[in-house]
């Protein structure tokens, strides 16, 4: 009876469990896994023994006693199974609420063994990367990152291992090149915690997510940052990572002029095609180690690795081709150019190659006529930073009253006395000091500052000699005037409004 309750009982529970009657279902069906049944159980099988040996029948106690712990077995068995079937349950919907989680999950985990293979992996690896568990699983999970990024992995974990760098906070992430499912090479960012003192982990987590299109981004971006627009050439910005390293060669600034006119004449896409054009030239000349770039606007620059004979020659070739005539709808167009080069000295640094260069196209850029170029000499440079300086402080000098009139006597050498005096309009500037007139007079010309100059330097000279006049002075007064001031019609009411002012006659006045 025994023995017909312990068949019953694993029959029970198999049919609870949906397996076939013969399969074990767990380590629970001998009897040491029933502590308050085995004595009774064991004392019942001595009794029948001794008295299946003895010959006698079973008597009515001992048939209900072997009834009861039948029952007994079998009601355990089905209510052992019916919490083991609860329980499996339980874990099935956890593990699949645990799936429903990851699956549509776009970020990778995986689990590390403490020797640094893959112990398990989410569905997202198959997904994301093509890595199928039979590739990865019991792996080492540095042999699928790229050999040049496997160093600083190989870091990243150890310090991760030893917990090292951890202790504020979670890692920061790395970027690694891992080799996808295809054996291609994809960029993934990913982050290691240590979950080795979490029982039921006890391993190091990875989470990895593939930044492949972040790259690509980042590279567009990169090149969108370093690429002119409208000619396809490098910029600026790619001219300086060039320029610092290098460390011999020149850089040749090449100014176009006629751009202006194009664009006012038939608008800026016609001007945007000339500068493309012009740049393709460029690109076709130079070349193979040469970097043609465009700076901004209607110039360009070439940075060569020749040297000062060849690179003069390669300027005066790319002059001659941008002053080509450039065919477009409503007819050709026609540029001239002119160029400023300075030579790559080591230990200097690239903006400053890039500005003395710049600075040796101002004097060429000056010539009327196209393919003037200019190297970078010091004292031009010199001579044109004083020629700005005047430029930018001349517009300020009459309100800040720095105009200083020097008079320079005329004698009569037989009386062997002074009859006039010519008028000299200095300037007096409290950081460049003296500048004589034939320096900045024809930079005022050009500002179109002469003729305010030139009307206060009338007034003031007047007002002088009317004072030496009256201290019984005979002198007559002389000043230069410009051929275009001359030809203005309102230099006859200055005049007359300065020499009337002072008192004056107009014969005393040259």
């Amino acid at each position: 009876l025994l023995a017909a309750g312990l068949l019953i009982r694993r029959a029970t529970r198999a049919v609870m469990h949906g397996n076939p009657i013969l399969d074990p279902v767990d380590g629970d069906t001998d009897f040491g896994g029933y502590p308050l049944l085995a004595l009774p159980m064991v004392a019942a099988l001595v009794v029948w023994v001794q008295h299946i040996v003895r010959e006698r029948p079973f008597d009515t106690t001992s048939t209900t006693l072997a009834l009861v712990a039948v029952l007994t077995v079998t009601l355990r068995g089905a209510v052992t199974s019916f919490d083991a079937w609860h329980a499996t349950g339980r874990l099935a919907a956890r593990e699949a609420h645990f799936r429903s989680l990851f699956s549509g999950s776009t970020d990778v985990i995986m689990v590390l063994t403490p020797e640094l293979l893959v112990r398990w992996q989410s569905p997202a690896a198959a997904r994301q990367l093509g890595l199928s568990d039979q590739d990865v699983v019991g792996e080492p999970f540095i042999g699928l990152v790229h050999a040049d990024d496997r160093p600083a992995a190989a870091g990243y974990l150890a310090a991760v291992a030893t917990g090292a760098g951890t202790g504020t906070g979670p890692p920061d992430p790395i970027e690694s090149r891992l080799r996808d499912g295809f054996g291609a090479w994809r960029y993934v960012e990913w982050k290691a915690i240590d979950r080795r003192q979490v029982p039921a982990v006890a391993a190091l987590v990875l989470h990895l997510r593939d930044v492949g299109d972040r790259k690509q981004l980042q590279h567009t971006l990169r090149r969108a940052a370093l690429v002119d627009q409208v000619t396809g050439l490098p910029n600026r910005h790619q001219l300086g990572n060039d320029l610092d390293e290098r460390r011999v060669g020149v850089l040749m600034v090449l100014g176009l002029t006629g751009v202006d006119g194009v664009t006012d004449a038939r608008g800026h896409g016609v001007a945007d095609a000339v500068l493309a054009e012009a740049a393709n030239r460029l690109r076709q000349a130079v070349g193979r180690t040469d970097l043609p770039v465009r700076l901004d606007g209607d110039r360009f620059a070439v940075l060569t690795g020749a040297g000062a004979v060849q690179a003069q020659f390669l300027a005066t070739r790319l002059l001659q081709l941008l002053a080509e005539p450039y065919h477009l709808p409503g007819g050709p167009a026609h540029l001239s150019g002119n160029a400023g080069l300075a030579e790559l000295v080591p230990g200097l640094p690239g903006a400053e190659v890039l500005r003395r260069a710049e600075v040796a196209l101002r004097p060429a850029g000056r010539r009327e006529r196209g393919g003037a170029i200019e190297w970078y000499d010091a004292a031009v440079e010199s001579s044109t930073r004083r020629r700005l300086l005047i430029e930018q402080a001349l517009p300020g000098m009459l309100p800040r009253d720095e105009l200083e009139l020097r008079y320079q006597p005329v004698l009569d050498l037989h009386h062997d006395r002074p009859v006039g005096v010519e008028v000299i309009p200095g300037w007096r500037h409290p950081e460049l000091g003296a500048v004589a007139p034939e320096e900045y007079l024809p930079i005022a010309e050009r500002l179109g500052l002469a003729d305010g100059i030139g009307d206060e330097t009338l007034r003031r000279a007047c007002q002088q000699l009317a004072g030496w006049l009256r201290a019984d002075s005979d002198l007559w007064l002389s000043l230069d005037v410009t051929a275009d001031r001359l030809a203005q019609p309102t230099v006859v009411a200055a005049i007359e409004s300065a020499v009337g002012r002072a008192g004056l006659t107009a014969a005393q006045l040259v």
